[in-house]
C-alpha cells in the first residue's frame, strides 16, 4: 500500500466546514462536510485519476450529526466486507472472501444461534479449534474469535498464542 499523501487539510472552523485530499493509490480522495442552514452535515466524497483528471467516484448526501457514530461503523463494516469480496487494490489483504470460501466454505458467515451452540457443545466436549475449523467450515481464527465472543476462551487466545 502506498503511504498517504495528505494534499489538502483545512481545519474545522466553528464546526462548519472540513475539507481533505490525500493520494493513496495513484488516485486523489477528497472529502467535504460542512453544515447546513437545519444543523445537518452535508457530506462530499470523491476520488479522481492522480493527474486530477477523471472523476472515478462521487459520494454525497446529508446526515444528521446524532447519526454519525453508527454510520461510521456501518459504513465503516460494509464497505470493509465489500472491499475483501472484491479483493481491491490497496485493502491490505492478499486474498478476497471468495478465495478463502474455497477452503473454508463458512469464512466469514453470520453465525447462527444454532451453530454457537453446537460450537460451545463441541468445544466442551474437547474438539480443537483445528477439528472445529474443518466441521464449521471456518478458519481457526474465527472459530477461536468466536469461542472468545462466547466466553469459552480468554480474548488473548485471539492475539496469544494458538489454542489447538
Amino acid at each position: 500500500m502506498d503511504v498517504d499523501e495528505w494534499l489538502h487539510e483545512e481545519a474545522i472552523q466553528d464546526r462548519t466546514r472540513i475539507h481533505r485530499q490525500i493520494r493513496r493509490n495513484g488516485r486523489i480522495y477528497e472529502i467535504t462536510a460542512s453544515t447546513t442552514a437545519d444543523e445537518r452535515l452535508a457530506l462530499e466524497f470523491s476520488s479522481c485519476n492522480d493527474d486530477g483528471g477523471e472523476l472515478i467516484t462521487h459520494l454525497s448526501g446529508e446526515i444528521p450529526p446524532e447519526d454519525l457514530a453508527v454510520a461510521a461503523d456501518v459504513l465503516q463494516a460494509v464497505l470493509s466486507g465489500l472491499a475483501s469480496i472484491y479483493g481491491t487494490p490497496g485493502d491490505g489483504r492478499a486474498y478476497t472472501v471468495a478465495q478463502k470460501r474455497l477452503r473454508h466454505p463458512n469464512a466469514y458467515a453470520r453465525w447462527t444461534e444454532e451453530e454457537e451452540n453446537r460450537l460451545r457443545e463441541r468445544f466442551r466436549a474437547g474438539a480443537t479449534v483445528t477439528q472445529l475449523s474443518k466441521e464449521f467450515g471456518r478458519v481457526e481464527g474465527g472459530i477461536r474469535s468466536r469461542l472468545v465472543r462466547l466466553g469459552e476462551l480468554p480474548a488473548d487466545a485471539i492475539t496469544g498464542p494458538k489454542q489447538s
